[in-house]
């Protein structure tokens, strides 16, 4: 009887002990696909007014005006980091006005005196860790309707979507807000 005991006990102690590991396991759309140079909440983000030639080159929706001329959306913060490798910093413009799927970027390249826009992005992000000539890879998550986890690659002169994966819908109460940023432990 004890032989057959002691083996039922320990089956039911390993089933539990696995259940608890695998809850504890981020689910796979949290989890960077590449590894992490910086997370966007660690970039120095400056309010300082965008020059006029960076502001030319933002998206349209980000120099919305009103009949009376006023803004209707006004860039907020601005980043500085070097995505090509080549020295000098390209520029992301956080939108004035936050979405439901987290706030948007714009990404500028400087080319002589103007500064063209290279990129379009929503939600937290992180830059890949470059690992080798060229543009840097992005990670982005946005959370409307349902959690995307998508990765932008350069490509043709922009940065493109070239994987994504969806996680739960957030109105089920599965998707909690979420910004990757580094583990602080």
């Amino acid at each position: 009887m004890n032989h057959r005991i002691a083996p039922i006990g320990l089956m039911i102690f390993l089933a539990v002990v696995s259940l608890n590991a695998v809850t504890q396991i981020a689910p796979s759309y949290r989890k960077p696909w590449n590894e992490v140079q910086t997370y966007a909440p660690d970039l120095v983000w400056r309010e300082d007014a965008i020059p006029a030639a960076v502001f030319a080159g933002l998206p349209m929706d980000m120099k919305l005006r009103d009949a009376n001329g006023e803004p209707i959306s006004i860039p907020g913060p601005i980043a500085f980091i070097d995505l090509d490798g080549d020295g000098k910093d390209e520029i992301i413009v956080q939108s004035g006005e936050w979405f439901s799927g987290g706030p948007e970027f714009a990404i500028l390249q400087q080319r002589g005196n103007r500064w063209r826009l290279i990129g379009e992005i929503q939600g937290g992000f992180t830059v890949s860790r470059r690992l080798k000539t060229g543009h840097v890879d992005i990670e982005t998550w946005s959370r409307h309707p349902e959690t995307y986890h998508r990765l932008w690659k350069f490509s043709e002169g922009r940065y493109k979507v070239v994987r994504t994966e969806i996680g739960p819908w957030k109105d089920r109460g599965h998707d909690i807000p979420y910004v990757p940023q580094r583990n602080r432990n």
